[in-house]
């Protein structure tokens, strides 16, 4: 390369002179490399065309500078120290520095620079040949910041992070390991292994899932605790890292503390099973006091049914109507709370058919229309032209028409109108019912169907109930594939509801078109009813005498038994709540004594819930009958189930 730097006019063999500066001209300026030369003072006295490129200057502008003018501020001490040990002790150098271009911006180069001296020794010239190195440069930052970003995050993470080689000495632990590792100092911690940092049973335990982790070759979760009851808990993934030949060389983790998480799981545990045994509590007890209702109102409903077969002056009949009334309004309130309840945990079984939509919605009115009566309510009902069909249950269809109108009935004060419409709506059945009632204000018409949402839509508490029966309706329509919606513009303007379910477009063969007929008065028969409740039981025996049946009764389970093996029964009403034995237990014995072949065995109880009916199948009940029953639909029961087994 020296060569290149001889002084015009040097003798180089036969070549003529201009050919030999020609052709180190050409050599010189196209070569991949910077080239300058520099006086001992730091000024350009040549440059070939890729330093220019370099610094961003051409050769005239380069020729009037000297090297210090065109270095980095910040690079031009050290260089200068390293040119003045050059030139005084002739030591050559390779340095990075930055050159400023014309723009104000840097450009990073490698420079190799050395001292050519003259003939006689004395220092001549400097040599400095650069290399472009700005983009390894960029590279080396942005790699760096990368990594202090990642030593940030891996520092100031709030788990534990580790590296430990193949023999189980750390490598890398971040500042959380330290302080959970004894409090102890990187360096301290830093190339040891865990058989010296813990218990040697914590160790063998660490040391056992790095080799699992190790023989897996993919990631592992782990769960370890602290000895102790106030011991810590972690949960750790450890991984295998691997070199390009596949052989793995550490084993790296990330271990997260879970005490308060745990912590906090086993209280939610138990507050769930609290609330599960609370809610398990309370659905016993609807239960029991359904059942505890239910027994007086049979014992009510039978005596008035016996009332109601003997002329009584008017005075009288009003007395009884009122006392009808408040029977259905009762019993109406324990079948809502067992009915919410049973929604509430999907316990309801809907039992499809397509329906007439009209002869359901009519049953409804007809079940309705003594409270309408009551507050002498004008009821307006409009009904489609042609039958329309929709697949329902048909006692769940008619709970929602009959709970939309007692709700009506409920808020509308006396003399008000009530007006029900079915008509067809593109491909649905549409259901209004509108009341002129106290209406509802705009702040609660969102939370009309929220469970135990009621009466707050007057001012004044004049209107009574639970807030659960048009959440019953909200539940059933939709078990319908339906829609409900309210309506209300405002306090004393009256209601409306709107009921949208899905249209059938045509009737299958055998559809319901009304309720079945009574199956009529059924043949005398020997009944034995097996009951615990006096009132119910003589009032139930009253009744079935005047059906012309022969009636023995039992109070008691074993009682009941007793009287079966003397009376021989052809229907036993039992119920299910008895001293001594239960209703299932009766009913049992009685199917496997073989002197009662052919027997009806009818559940008459409080227990009115699917579990119950399910349980009475299984202990050989024929049907489950829920009180108060009404008692036509007794008597259907008895004169069908007997017809068929003679």
């Amino acid at each position: 390369m020296l060569i290149a730097f001889m002084p015009p006019g040097t003798d180089v063999g036969a070549e003529p002179a201009h050919d030999s500066d020609a052709r180190f001209r050409a050599i010189f300026n196209q070569v991949a490399v910077g080239i300058a030369q520099v006086d001992l003072t730091g000024r350009f006295e040549l440059v070939n065309e890729r330093y220019c490129e370099l610094t961003g200057r051409p050769r005239d502008a380069l020729l009037q500078l000297t090297m210090q003018e065109i270095t980095h501020p910040d690079d031009l001490p050290g260089n200068l120290v390293l040119l003045h040990r050059l030139i005084d002790k002739d030591e050559p150098f390779v340095v990075e520095k930055r050159y400023v271009l014309p723009d104000g911006s840097a450009r990073w180069v490698n420079n190799s620079v050395s001292l050519v001296r003259a003939p006689d020794g004395r220092p001549q010239y400097v040599v400095a040949i650069s290399q472009d190195i700005d983009e390894r440069k960029r590279m080396e930052k942005a790699l760096s910041e990368s990594v202090e970003q990642l030593r940030a995050i891996v520092d100031n993470s709030p788990s534990i992070i580790f590296l430990k080689d193949l023999q189980g000495r750390y490598l890398l632990l971040n500042h959380h390991a330290h302080t959970q590792l004894r409090a102890l100092p990187q360096h301290a911690v830093i190339g040891r292994t865990d058989e010296e940092l813990f218990e040697p049973e914590v160790a063998a335990y660490l040391r056992k899932n790095d080799q699992d982790v190790l023989a897996a070759g993919k990631t592992l979760r782990f769960e370890e605790r602290e000895k102790g009851d106030d011991g810590r808990s972690f949960i750790s993934y450890k991984f295998p890292l691997f070199r390009p030949d596949g052989t793995a060389f550490a084993v790296g983790g990330i271990a997260t503390e879970i005490t308060e998480q745990n912590r906090l799981q086993e209280e939610l545990r138990k507050r769930v099973n609290e609330l599960a045994d609370a809610d398990r509590r309370k659905d016993e007890f609807l239960a029991t006091l359904a059942h505890e209702l239910r027994n007086p109102l049979a014992a009510l409903s039978n005596s008035l049914y016996l009332l109601k077969q003997h002329e009584a002056a008017p005075e009288v009949q009003d007395l009884r109507n009122t006392i009808d009334r408040q029977k259905i309004y009762l019993t109406r309130l324990v079948d809502d709370l067992l009915d919410v309840s049973r929604i509430t945990r999907g316990l309801i079984e809907l039992h499809f058919a397509e329906v007439n939509v009209e002869a359901v919605v009519k049953g409804a009115v007809d079940a309705a229309r003594g409270s309408i009566e009551q507050r002498q309510h004008a009821l307006c009902t409009e009904w489609p032209a042609a039958p329309l069909y929709v697949r329902a249950d048909v006692v769940r269809l008619e709970q929602i028409v009959s709970n939309l109108l007692s709700n009506a009935a409920k808020y509308t004060d006396a003399g008000g109108q009530i007006s029900l419409s079915v008509a067809q709506d593109g491909d649905h059945v549409v259901l209004r019912v509108r009341d002129t009632g106290i209406g509802m204000d705009a702040a609660i018409l969102p939370h009309v169907f929220d469970l135990f949402t009621q009466a707050e839509r007057s001012y004044a508490r004049t209107h009574g109930g639970l807030g659960i029966g048009l959440h019953i309706v909200q539940r059933l329509v939709h078990m319908h594939g339906g829609t409900v919606s309210a309506y209300s513009d405002g306090l004393g303007c009256g209601s409306e509801f709107i009921v949208r379910l899905p249209l059938v477009a045509t009737a299958a063969p055998g559809s319901l078109e009304a309720k079945p007929a009574s199956a009529g008065q059924a043949m005398p028969r020997r009944i034995l009813v097996i009951e615990d409740n006096r009132d119910a039981a003589e009032t139930l025996m009253d009744i079935l005498e005047l059906g012309g049946h022969e009636v023995s009764l039992a109070f008691s389970g074993p009682q009941g038994l007793q009287v079966a093996a003397s009376f021989a029964p052809e229907v036993v009403v039992c119920d299910i709540g008895l001293p001594g034995l239960d209703g299932y237990e009766v009913a049992r014995r009685l199917r496997q004594a073989q002197s009662h072949p052919g027997l009806v065995l009818i559940a008459l109880t409080g227990f009115g819930q699917q579990d119950d009916e399910e349980r009475a199948r299984e202990a050989g009940f024929d049907h489950h009958l829920t009180k108060p029953v009404e008692i036509e639909e007794l008597q259907r029961v008895i004169a069908l189930d007997t017809a068929h087994r003679k």
